[in-house]
């Protein structure tokens, strides 16, 4: 279960995260960094959906569809 972190702590997180060499362990601490998010997400917006969460989160990700037909 994640914790509540201060600015400081979590700088040191991305800090720390950017010198892990083991890919392995880099995706770990990132799926639970992703998950604490998504929950959060979820608490605050019941009716929200994936691409709510993916346009809050990366919204640089995020890409917009043609509807018109073109």
């Amino acid at each position: 279960m994640a914790v509540p972190k201060t600015e400081d702590e979590l700088e040191d997180d991305a800090e720390m995260l950017l010198n892990v060499t083991d890919s392995g362990l880099r995706a770990q601490l990132m799926s639970a960094s992703l998950l604490s998010d998504m929950e959060s997400f979820k608490a605050a917006n019941p009716l929200g959906k994936l691409d709510d969460f993916i346009r809050w989160y990366s919204p640089r990700d995020w890409i917009e569809e043609d509807t018109d037909g073109e």
